[in-house]
């Protein structure tokens, strides 16, 4: 996993996540997706994150049913989505 790479994030009307591409595969979100706070935290240094904004956390699931929990987040910068986290 490399954190703070790029993810394509597609949204539904209301701005919540509903499909992504990681690693070149397809998700689907499959759970109720949760807000991240806007300010983000370094689990290390206990300083916020500079240059990334709000984002959401949700599980997403493969046609071939690999399934996961992605933490992705706005680069304001960029105006792309990045990845901050994924869990098996």
């Amino acid at each position: 996993m490399m954190l703070h790479d790029r993810v394509a994030v597609w949204l539904d009307e209301r701005g919540v996540p509903r499909r992504l591409v990681y690693a070149g595969e397809r998700y689907r979100v499959s759970d109720a997706p949760t807000v991240l706070p806007a300010t983000p935290i370094n689990e290390w240094t206990m300083h916020p994150t500079a240059g990334l904004g709000g984002g959401w956390r949700f599980q997403a699931t493969t046609i071939t049913g690999d399934c996961r929990v992605f933490d992705v987040r706005l680069d304001s910068a960029r105006n792309e989505w990045v990845l901050v986290g994924t869990y098996e």
